[in-house]
């Protein structure tokens, strides 16, 4: 590999004759070159700079377990099938020994079922994915990417479109016109359980001005009953994705009024103070949450449900982005809720709701955004004349397409036409909007308004260490707010919870029992199992004898019973299902995602504790003023207890 990389590490141990053969690989390079790159690959010269790549490493860590039916140690007869079970760790790129992971990977885990060579067919019974790491950044010469420039194409003109005078006749033999139900359905290609924990992903492009920064910082992913036979028989696969983001520099959004900005800035002048007019800027995160969760299926129809939702995103993220179509973005924050329905007749609805908060947006008289929506007034006279009483303009609006055959196009057109209809929500909206001149002309002065109010201190919730319940000292600390609502002061509150370092430590022994442990949860969940099995095969005889004796007011009930019964022996196979999965050989490499769903259930329930304790009031309006974003799961916590942070923030009375 000379003169690419300096040095190559390999240890390998292979037990080949062991009743599964086992294969364990760890790999290290040291010393990789990108200036040598070029000089061996000439062709890259033109698009590759690697003089930044001095002292590339890479390591992986590869161990794999075979799961063959053999009759005796030599024998590795694949074609009749076989599993495995693969682990891939501790996977990094870095330039030097002590520079940031460029590319790696923590973990990825593999657990096959089977594996059928001759039929192609192959089915795994769980694939987890363990934080992905990448650190990307754009500049003037191209786009840094582990330690190396990639040169990015210019713009290019956009080719002329040949019109050709005839359309070509295909004609279709009758051999062709063979039913599809007569063609041999591929091999299925199945993941039971799809899981992907963990984000660590940095974009940086410095091209822009200001510079455009986004740091994903957060992922859950989870798909079950994920197979290729949903395009052709009617399976169903469940699926939840969840992205946080991570806090990056944005432009401090401007407070206050225009008048009193310059008179303050007079002021300054006047005393001979240094007046500051370059922008500036705070660590804010990017944005709360982009989830994306549902049911579906695709055969015959699309069936199921579809559900997105982004929370808090910060348009000065993008400023740097939006200026390069002259679309000035001074402040504003997007939330977005969607839901797709599927009934199954070829069918589609999408509700669609979207809210601008303090946006502050301008573009020239024919910009990009005013023809997009084909909007008849640019988009700040649109948002000055839409925006309520707390100066948020908010859009909800329906797409549906009529049941009939659901043709391949049929839901980009859905999806397609949510921009359109946007359009006509806004010009519906202008024309039927009074003129607010006269009544908004007092935000621009400095009196004759309301004076722009301090934000007010958030309180704090201290929970024990691993408990959700809220004490008694901490509960008469929400009396007060309470009181101000019952008298009938307009403001909102967001529930926000930070954990605790005790925290973390009580979510993974709870996450994360021993195999004693779990061994006597287990017999305890066979006796529950089995009590519930003979309470059953009783109710199951009762059904049966009101059901043949016609009492039809006692055998709905009981049937309700009896259906409540195997719900329980359900959830107990279940049970007994994740608690002996434990047990098996590799579980300790999810010990990561299970004290994150400790830690994030943990934090679900207090949540949860504090929005009873203020709905439980009675006061009116109460489930509509309380805002509580996703808890999100961090794997550090600067204090020992956990929290519960109220923000709270004035509403105007309607």
């Amino acid at each position: 590999m000379d003169p690419l990389v300096d040095e190559i590490l390999v240890a390998l141990k292979l037990s080949a004759f062991a009743r599964d053969p086992e294969l364990d690989v760890q790999v290290a390079l040291q010393g990789i070159q990108g200036k040598d790159l070029t000089s061996v690959l000439p062709f890259l010269k033109a698009k590759l700079d690697g003089k930044g790549l001095v002292d590339g490493r890479f390591q992986a860590h590869v161990s794999t377990t075979l799961k063959l039916a053999r009759r005796n140690p030599i024998d590795f007869d694949l074609s009749k099938g076989f599993g495995a079970n693969l682990l891939v760790e501790k996977v990094a790129f870095t330039n030097g020994k002590d520079g940031p992971v460029l590319l790696g990977l923590d973990g990825l885990g593999v657990e096959l079922t089977r594996m059928s060579p001759g039929t192609g067919a192959l089915h795994v019974k769980e694939l987890e994915i363990q934080k992905p790491i990448a650190n990307v950044k754009r500049t003037a010469e191209g786009l840094e990417i582990l330690g190396l420039v990639v040169q990015l194409p210019g713009p290019q003109e956009k080719p002329t479109l040949e019109v050709k005078p005839a359309v070509e006749t295909v004609t279709v033999s009758p051999a062709a016109t063979t039913p599809a139900a007569t063609a041999v359905p591929p091999p299925e290609l199945r993941i039971d359980k799809l899981f992907l924990s963990g984000l660590d992903v940095r974009v940086a492009d410095t091209t822009t001005e200001p510079a455009t920064n986004l740091w994903l910082n957060g992922l859950d992913v989870e798909v079950r009953n994920l197979t290729n036979r949903i395009l052709s028989e009617p399976v169903t696969t469940r699926f939840q994705i969840s992205v946080r983001a991570g806090k990056v520099p944005l432009p401090v959004a401007l407070k206050g009024s225009l008048v009193a900005g310059v008179l303050g800035d007079t002021t300054a002048i006047m005393s001979r103070q240094a007046v500051e007019t370059a922008p500036r800027f705070e660590d804010r995160e990017l944005f709360e949450e982009i989830l994306l969760k549902g049911k579906l299926g695709l055969y015959p129809n699309p069936t199921g449900w579809i559900q997105s939702k982004i929370s808090a995103l910060d348009l000065t993220g993008f400023e740097g982005l939006a200026a390069r179509s002259k679309v000035q973005i001074k402040s504003g924050i997007f939330d977005k809720e969607a839901l797709i329905r599927l009934p199954g007749d070829g069918s589609a609805e999408v509700d669609f709701k979207s809210k601008f908060t303090d946006l502050s947006m301008t573009e020239p008289p024919d910009g990009p955004i005013k023809r997009y929506l084909g909007l008849p007034s640019p988009v700040d006279q649109v948002v000055f004349l839409l925006r309520d009483n707390e100066g948020s303009v908010t859009m909800p609006f329906s797409v549906t397409k009529q049941p009939g055959p659901f043709g391949r196009g049929d839901m980009a057109s859905v999806l397609w036409a949510v921009p359109k209809t946007i359009g006509q929500v806004l010009a519906t909206a202008i024309l039927s909007s009074p003129l607010r001149v006269v009544g908004t002309a007092t935000d621009l002065l400095p009196f004759g308004g309301e004076a722009e109010k301090k934000p007010e201190e958030p309180l704090l919730l201290e929970f024990a260490p691993g408990d959700a319940r809220l004490g008694p000292t901490e509960a008469m600390k929400l009396a007060p707010l309470l009181k101000r609502l019952r008298d009938g002061e307009p403001f909102s509150l967001t529930i926000t919870h930070e954990f605790g370092a005790q925290d973390l430590k009580r979510s993974e022994i709870r996450g994360n029992p021993t195999v004693e442990e779990c061994l006597e949860l287990g017999a305890r969940l066979r006796r529950e199992k089995a009590a519930l099995l003979r309470e059953r095969e009783e109710m199951a005889a009762r059904t049966r004898a009101a059901v043949v004796s016609g009492l039809f007011v006692e055998a709905p009930k009981l049937t309700d019973e009896l259906r409540a019964l195997d719900q329980r022996v359900a959830e107990t196979d279940l049970a007994l299902e994740q608690v002996y999965g434990l047990t098996r050989p590799g579980a300790e490499r999810l010990v990561p995602q299970r004290t994150r769903n400790a830690a994030l259930a943990l934090a679900r329930a207090r949540v949860e504790e504090v929005k009873t304790a203020f709905v439980s009031s009675g006061i009116p309006g109460m489930q509509d003023a309380l805002k509580a974003p996703r808890p999100s799961f961090s794997e550090t916590a600067p204090e020992e207890l956990g929290k519960i942070r109220l923000t709270i923030a004035p509403t105007k009375k309607q």
